[in-house]
């Protein structure tokens, strides 16, 4: 064969041969039995944001950190393509994209349409950015990938059809569920636990049909696992910074290559060929930030096609192709694939390196994630009633690129978490002038109504100094059901403030003086100390369904006084109690004893404590370090954190009572209970993280009950679906248990839960972290975490925020801890949960005068909704798309089975949504809002805009008023 070879090559005077246009056109193809297909899918993995900034990878800066240009890639790739019509291109995270689109002329843009038409560029996934999948929500989740989809299909007319999720570090049961609902048809990822993986080669099961959720049967997807990580098989990658060989096929030089390289193909493609239940093989072909020269990648591929096509004599066929492509052939061939109903967590890529620390990592960022998508939606709500358009354009997109899986997942260079924080920042700026703007003239307030974002340090310039006037506070509620909160607001002195509801009436206060490590958090945050509150004051608000209630906050001194709280440590009795629930303590040291809910006639036994892991360096058994995504304990069992706990004092007061402990320099806790709630609230504030004894540390807060939950527990899948989880098990494959404490951890994005027979322990919180049920009865919570040491997977430094004042970060937090019989569970969970998820936004105007104060309350309080939805029923997205063009997303919030009453099918109507405009069309789209759904049930009369909603079911409309 290497003669013959010769001598074709050598037949046009030493010329090199015109490679032939590749002959498998794919839309007639007629693919045989007995020939072996290899579909080359050429791709960069453009991550938006890790070791660079979002715009340093865009643009090719700090190439000494790494050697990246996202605006190259994409040029030089549309370069090649035009070259040959058979060359094709996956293009992913369209933030990147959008930049490039935007500086092009219109003669590129024309060449990259045509691309797009005739196949050449398919677009895949088509979010922002690739998101993660464990600290992720599921709103965000949708927000990021319907920004992308309606770029794509405004610009190009074309909707993804493949989900490609090759990098994120683990997979949740619900990015698969959602991605079939937005039409995905197919997934692709490439980590999976080394263990799960290596029984799945063994049992042609790396492809499969995934049954996501039991709620909705219906969505499942093809799904295949890469053999290969998601780079080129070793040997044949062709980037221009590859150590393997290109092709050297002119045969008038040394070294003639292309005989050997495409016969060691065939063999490497006849050795896979056994791991998949057709003749086809999907092959990824590139890899971080490949094809920045993208022709020289595309002319040995050319290359590769077209020898190894020739060497095999048609027994193996190589060919370009896309995830789409692929799918439809082998999804046509073969019916029978494995199924798949659980997740893909926690991922260990050896026996001692589990990803089980990226669960907490960076719990600031986390934290500021999640505050910052309830914001989002509020900004997006409030631009439906507002003059100023664009508003929310920033946010949208900076909360996009925070999803990307080295953003809010804790796993990017410290720089770079800092930026998207400020992305963030910048983005609810803009988002917070708009609504003060909007609902001050809504609400007949002459001033600018403002934000204070560290109202959780005690923080507002707006309620502290030496005030005797009065101002107005705003409260929105982005919750489609009126709600009652007691919110709390800082203030200078005991004297606290006057409050007067909507209806000009007062309304019961009380003041609590804060702690010192409140106020010491507040000034280092604020970096001054004017702003901080010595004291808290705390009122209880009815708020309307989406929208806002008003109140006068007068700092005079004249109108009728707060209720004054007072420590009272000396006389504590052990317990404080509300008309739901009674904590008992222990009277000298302040720890938990017991907790009796309603309905019950005893107190049941529950302690809570802190405690630490000390994070290994590597030893004996293995040198890998735990790190920012590698949870990796030096011991099999966490120490307490203190062996006292110290009582600082007890409150108590008509709204609110606490327990406040000190559990030693670096960690403090407050424990309340609200009037007429049925949680427990858990503030706790820990850090810096001490690491002068020379270990790193992961601090977790364990809540241990006698609860016979037979080492089963259940977690939340991005606030979805509760998954059920048991102590060294997975369900599809048998643990080796190397890791007994890292690889039983779990992703939490706001709930976890056990029980029995007779009790529910359920635990929301208020960002995404690590969990786990090492021991019966008991949840532990990863709360923070600083390591010493790099985990090797990357990101090249350690997990230390050095906060502020650069000694360490200092996280604060809050869990609601319920227990409750398991007919009472459902509700108080997945109420709990909303109520946590999408707080009351508050806004402070300025000095009000007398006048303004006496105006008529008609405009004070407003609601835009008709009646309020149902229990089960969650408004998701009310969002403006173009002048009276509206998307709109219901969503039932109950699995199938979970409530005998509120997991039954919910009806709304979708006119209560627009109060004040007549519907004049309705139309229902898939998830990300990029496609008419031809089978939808839903059909608009004029009249009648009724949706039924399944358990776990998401509706998305289109919504056009007159």
């Amino acid at each position: 064969m290497r003669v013959l070879a010769f001598f074709l090559l050598i037949a046009s005077a030493l010329c090199l041969p015109t490679l032939p246009e590749n002959n498998l056109q794919h839309s007639d193809s007629k693919y045989k039995d007995n020939v072996l297909y290899v579909h080359l899918i050429p791709h960069s993995h453009d991550d938006v944001g890790w070791l660079k900034t979002v715009d340093q990878y865009y643009a090719g800066l700090q190439e000494g950190i790494q050697q990246a240009s996202v605006k190259s890639i994409i040029s030089s790739v549309v370069d090649a393509l035009a070259k040959n019509p058979d060359r094709k291109f996956v293009q992913v995270e369209t933030a990147f994209f959008t930049r490039w689109w935007n500086e092009q002329t219109s003669e590129v843009q024309s060449q990259v349409h045509s691309l797009v038409q005739n196949g050449q560029i398919e677009f895949i996934n088509g979010g922002l950015c690739m998101h993660d999948e464990a600290t992720t929500h599921f709103q965000s989740m949708i927000d990021q990938t319907t920004e992308g989809h309606l770029f794509l299909n405004d610009t190009f007319g074309v909707a993804p059809r493949a989900q490609w999720q090759i990098d994120p570090f683990g997979h949740s049961s619900a990015n698969a569920d959602l991605s079939a609902q937005m039409g995905m048809k197919s997934l692709f990822f490439a980590r999976m636990d080394y263990a799960d993986f290596a029984e799945r080669n063994k049992n042609q099961a790396l492809e499969f049909q995934w049954y996501p959720s039991k709620s909705n049967p219906s969505n499942s997807i093809f799904t295949q696992v890469f053999i290969n990580h998601y780079g080129a098989p070793d040997g044949f990658s062709f980037n221009v910074d590859s150590n393997d060989d290109p092709f050297q096929d002119n045969p008038a030089l040394e070294d003639f290559n292309a005989e050997s390289i495409a016969n060691r193909f065939i063999n490497w493609a006849r050795s896979k060929a056994p791991l998949f239940r057709t003749n086809h093989i999907l092959q990824t072909m590139g890899d971080d930030f490949n094809y920045r020269q993208a022709d020289e990648y595309y002319r040995n591929m050319d290359k590769l096609i077209y020898y190894t096509n020739l060497y095999s004599n048609g027994s193996v066929q190589v060919l370009y192709s896309t995830p789409s492509i692929y799918t439809d052939i082998v999804t046509k061939l073969n019916n029978n694939w494995p199924t798949k109903t659980d997740d893909f967590f926690p991922y260990g890529d050896s026996p001692n390196a589990y990803w089980t620390g990226y669960f907490t990592s960076r719990p600031g960022l986390k934290r500021y994630e999640r505050t910052s998508m309830n914001f989002l939606q509020a900004c997006k709500q409030i631009e439906t009633q507002s003059s100023i358009t664009g508003a929310s354009t920033a946010l949208k997109q900076a909360m996009g690129v925070a999803q990307h899986h080295d953003a809010v997942s804790g796993t990017e260079k410290q720089a770079v978490a800092f930026d998207y924080a400020q992305r963030i920042s910048g983005g609810i700026n803009q988002c917070a002038d708009m609504m003060g703007k909007t609902i001050a003239s809504a609400a007949g307030i002459s001033s600018t109504l403002n934000i204070c974002p560290l109202l959780n340090d005690s923080v507002c310039q707006y309620t502290v100094g030496s005030r005797s006037d009065k101002i107005k506070l705003v409260i929105y509620n982005t919750l489609a059901s009126s709600r009652t909160e007691i919110v709390q607001i800082p203030v200078t002195s005991a004297k606290g403030a006057s409050i007067k509801d909507a209806n000009g009436n007062f309304i019961t206060t009380q003041v609590v003086q804060n702690s010192d490590i409140t106020i010491s958090l507040g000034n280092l945050e604020a970096q001054r100390s004017d702003t901080t509150g010595q004291y808290s004051l705390y009122f209880r608000v009815q708020l309307p369904a989406l929208g806002y209630a008003t109140y006068t906050v007068d700092f005079s001194g004249s109108a009728t006084h707060p209720f004054t709280s007072e420590s009272i440590v000396k006389n504590f009795q052990g317990s404080i109690s509300n008309n739901y629930i009674t904590l008992n303590f222990d009277s000298t040291s302040g720890q938990l004893l017991s907790y009796l809910p309603a309905g019950y006639k005893t107190p049941l036994p529950i302690s809570q404590g802190f405690y630490e892991y000390f994070s290994s360096p590597g030893n004996a058994i293995s040198s890998q370090p735990s790190g920012a995504y590698i949870f990796r304990p030096a011991q099999n069992s966490a120490d307490p954190c203190s062996l006292s706990t110290q009582l600082v004092s007890v409150i108590q007061g008509p709204l609110v009572q606490e327990v406040r402990q000190i559990i030693r320099k670096d960690i403090s806790q407050v424990v309340r209970l609200f009037v007429d709630e049925q949680f427990a609230e858990f503030e706790w504030t820990v850090g810096p993280v001490d690491t002068t004894s020379g270990h790193g540390k992961e601090i977790i807060t364990r809540y241990t009950s006698m609860i016979e939950s037979d080492e089963e527990f259940y977690t939340d899948s991005n606030s979805r679906d509760m998954i059920y989880r048991k102590r060294n098990f997975r369900q599809t494959w048998t643990l080796n248990i190397t890791e007994p404490v890292s690889q039983n951890y779990y992703p939490v994005t706001s709930s976890a839960y056990l029980n029995d027979t007779n009790t529910r322990l359920t635990v929301v919180t208020d960002r995404a972290q690590g969990v786990s049920s090492l021991n019966d009865g008991e949840l532990e919570f990863m709360v923070h975490r600083r390591t010493l040491k790099d985990d090797n997977r990357g990101v090249g430094e350690p997990i230390a925020d050095p906060g502020v004042d650069g000694k360490g970060y200092i996280a604060r937090g809050r869990h609601w801890l319920i227990l409750s019989t398991g007919e009472a569970a459902p509700y108080l969970h997945k109420n709990s949960v909303q109520r946590l998820t999408y707080e009351p936004l508050l806004m402070f105007s300025g000095s009000v005068t007398s006048k303004e104060e006496e105006k008529e309350t008609s405009k004070a309080s407003f609601s835009n909704m008709l009646i309020n939805f149902p229990d089960n029923v969650q408004l998701l997205t009310k969002q403006l798309l173009s002048p009276n063009n509206y998307l709109v997303r219901v969503n039932h919030i109950y699995e199938v089975g979970e409530d005998a009453s509120l997991s039954q099918p919910a009806t709304v109507s979708l006119a209560d949504v627009f109060p004040n405009h007549t519907i004049s069309n309705i139309v229902e789209l898939s998830l990300s809002a990029n496609r008419v759904l031809t089978d939808s049930t839903f059909r608009f009369s004029g009249k009648d805009s009724n949706v039924v909603l399944n358990p776990m079911q998401i509706r998305t409309f289109k919504v056009t008023v007159a």
